[in-house]
């Protein structure tokens, strides 16, 4: 007679299988009772850095304007380059599913569909919450005399 398995799947697609007992990943494998929590991340480019290049070549441009040298030339230059990489930019938002162990927390599951993402982090959830082991059956009680 063959053991009925208690493993429940709560999710099942795209390379990501959430069970009461393990999660699979495409880039690690997971002990479900490992994991301490589960977290929905939004990943955006920031653009603080072609806002700085941008100010550094504004300084520059001037700079080289009052004294007549080249560095105003590397000053436009500088704005070009940051105005350029502020086009270019990513405007599409990356979204991801960050796992805590006690070895620490990493991005288990990356996407840019974000209805996918939500779906893998709520199966997580509902993995943790859920009970893995039924519970041991308690020692029989004695009566002392």
């Amino acid at each position: 007679m063959a053991a009925v398995s208690s493993e429940r799947t709560y999710h099942d697609a795209s390379g990501v299988r959430v069970t009461t007992t393990r999660m699979v990943f495409p880039s690690a494998r997971y002990v479900t009772r490992d994991v301490i929590s589960v977290e929905f991340v939004v990943d955006t480019e920031s653009a603080i850095g072609s806002y700085v290049v941008m100010a550094l070549g504004a300084a520059l441009f001037f700079y080289g304007a009052f004294t007549g040298t080249l560095w105003g030339f590397s000053g436009v230059v500088a704005i070009l380059g940051a105005q350029l990489r502020l086009l270019r930019r990513r405007t599409r938002r990356g979204y991801g599913v960050r796992i805590t162990t006690s070895a620490g927390s990493k991005i288990a599951f990356a996407a840019r569909d974000r209805t996918l993402v939500e779906d893998v982090a709520a199966a997580v959830r509902q993995a943790i919450a859920s009970p893995t082991d039924p519970p041991a059956p308690s020692a029989p009680h004695r009566r002392r005399r």
